[in-house]
């Protein structure tokens, strides 16, 4: 992928596809951004992920890793508490955002 902005059909698709199974109620949103040699994903929850919400979050960036060798992708949780806005942490779009 030569550019930054070729990237964003294959970057949201692999994150799309890596969260098949891994939403749980306690997510409140995922944003991604992406430059040329880093995918940042942050996961919002509602509060404090399980262990297993974290391991899941792993398994989602393990997953994009696979689909981008050549990039370094972290993946970041961020607790909100209900009632504070979200709309400042939004990196470069929305992923998955619950209503």
């Amino acid at each position: 992928m030569s550019t930054v902005k070729n990237l964003r059909a294959p970057v949201l698709l692999s994150i799309q596809r890596a969260l098949l199974g891994a939403i749980t109620e306690n997510v409140r949103a995922i944003t991604c951004g992406w430059d040329e040699s880093t995918i940042h994903l942050k996961c919002i929850y509602y509060g404090e992920p399980s262990e297993e919400e974290l391991d899941d979050l792993s398994c989602v960036e393990t997953e994009v890793i696979s689909d981008f060798p050549e990039h370094e992708v972290e993946a970041k949780p961020l607790v909100l508490e209900n009632g504070q806005s979200i709309n400042s942490e939004i990196l470069s779009v929305w992923v998955y955002r619950r209503k």
